[in-house]
């Protein structure tokens, strides 16, 4: 796979991807988004989707006592098949797949690099309202910091009829990665035709005193340093040639405080930027991607910082 030059620092929105399918409801509302997508974008950016549904080494030592591979393989391909029709996506969405391999995450990052694609789309176990147990799933956790692409995790309870009408928004880290997160919400706006907002989140620190609480008077307390915030974020934003994108500062905490936002906002999707993270790392330091994508009432985009950029858009191996 040939990497990204200095030419394409540019951060443009894959036009094909992956789709993880599972045969439960959990990959239900990432094929409806994807399809959503597909319909609602313009012509100039029509992305392609790729369905690819994985048998795992344990089923495959589960079923391959009873019936030979190929057989596996036809009839999960058949039922693949059926549940892109139950969904009414067959037409948009392209021809699906059915790979036997070790892991299911592996194998979807095989196909994600194959030379046909550059981004992915899974869905998560947690639907958006309840209590659960499990949120976002390990295949899910895994690829959002193991991929060097853009992986959006879609709710599994998601309907097309509620995919919000409102902007993108983009959680401001203070890392370089904002940066490239900006550019693929920017570039995607426009082909959606929706406007961009970077967000930061300030817990105030008079808020520890009233027990969390965010209190009108602690806010004003904070008003002369957010006005100083929204500054220096124009600034920011204007040097990196992002003036499109506007600043927003609220207070609160993460990650309710953002989640809020998008609600009250009706954002059509959250991004963040979301560097490559081990097992180990993952347990020593706060995920806040993992705990977006495992909450977040809509599509969660984890878009790689720019230095673990190894996908390309343009070019192919």
């Amino acid at each position: 796979m040939t990497c990204a030059g200095k030419e394409s620092t540019m951060a443009t929105p894959p036009t094909r991807w992956v789709i993880g399918v599972d045969l439960s409801s959990t990959s239900r509302g990432a094929l409806l988004f994807a399809d959503w997508l597909s319909r609602h974008t313009d012509e100039g950016w029509r992305p392609e989707f790729t369905p690819v549904h994985v048998l795992d080494e344990k089923l495959l030592k589960e079923r391959l006592r009873f019936e030979n591979r190929e057989e596996l393989v036809g009839k999960h391909l058949d039922k693949t098949i059926e549940l892109l029709q139950e969904l009414g996506v067959d037409d948009s969405l392209g021809k699906p797949q059915v790979v036997a391999g070790w892991k299911t995450e592996q194998e979807l990052e095989e196909e994600l690099f194959s030379p046909k694609s550059s981004g992915l789309v899974i869905g998560r176990r947690a639907e958006s309202e309840g209590f659960h147990l499990i949120h976002l799933g390990k295949v899910a956790r895994r690829l959002l910091h193991s991929v060097p692409a853009p992986v959006i995790v879609v709710p599994p309870d998601l309907e097309a009829d509620t995919i919000g009408k409102g902007p993108l928004i983009v959680l401001e880290d203070r890392s370089v990665g904002t940066r490239n997160a900006c550019r693929m919400a920017l570039d995607l706006a426009d082909r959606l035709g929706r406007i961009v907002k970077l967000v930061r989140v300030v817990s105030p620190q008079g808020a520890i005193a009233t027990g969390g609480r965010i209190t009108p008077a602690v806010v004003d307390t904070h008003l002369e340093q957010r006005e100083d915030m929204l500054n220096e974020m124009d600034s920011w934003l204007d040097v990196n040639g992002l003036q499109a994108v506007e600043a927003q500062v609220i207070y609160g905490t993460m990650p309710g405080e953002l989640l809020k936002l998008c609600n009250e906002s009706n954002a059509v999707m959250l991004l963040a930027s979301c560097r490559r993270l081990t097992l180990f790392e993952r347990l020593l330091q706060d995920d806040p991607c993992s705990q977006l994508a495992s909450a977040v009432a809509r599509p969660f985009m984890a878009v790689p910082p720019e230095e673990n950029r190894s996908y390309s858009v343009s070019t192919t191996k």
